[in-house]
């Protein structure tokens, strides 16, 4: 935590608090022949995705865009890991060779800074409480 500098002329001490990480992961499991996203959510703005390939594969996983297929998209083998920048997972589909095989990833949502408090007016008010405050940021 840290201390708001720009509050405590005012006589009042106001800390921030670090926003947490907030993790979103799956596992996605398709049919050959048939592209499947990874996720359809477009809500959540990402830092990007680790994929890896089932460590259970016996075929390959494609990655790529609606039109992925096993010959245009990018291959990963069982175990396989690959870390792709995007900000959501609703652009990302897999295609497999074999029935049943698929992807486990995880995606770290992208977190807003706290805002910064620049003012408090007014500076004090009744000990008996009942002040309006305004916050400015």
């Amino acid at each position: 935590m840290g201390t708001n500098n720009n509050a405590s002329s005012s006589g009042i001490s106001i800390n921030t608090v670090e926003m947490p990480v907030i993790i979103v992961s799956g596992r996605v499991v398709t049919a050959a022949g048939w592209p499947t996203v990874l996720d359809t959510d477009t809500t959540r703005e990402l830092t990007g995705v680790q994929i890896k390939a089932l460590p259970g594969n016996a075929g390959t996983v494609y990655l790529g865009t609606s039109s992925v297929t096993t010959s245009n998209g990018y291959q990963l083998e069982a175990s396989n890991e690959l870390f792709v920048n995007v900000s959501t997972l609703a652009n990302l589909y897999i295609d497999v060779s074999d029935d049943g095989e698929g992807i486990v990833y995880y995606a770290q949502v992208k977190t807003v800074p706290a805002p910064m408090v620049a003012g408090i007016t007014p500076a004090s008010g009744s000990d008996g409480g009942g002040t309006a405050v305004t916050i400015a940021g």
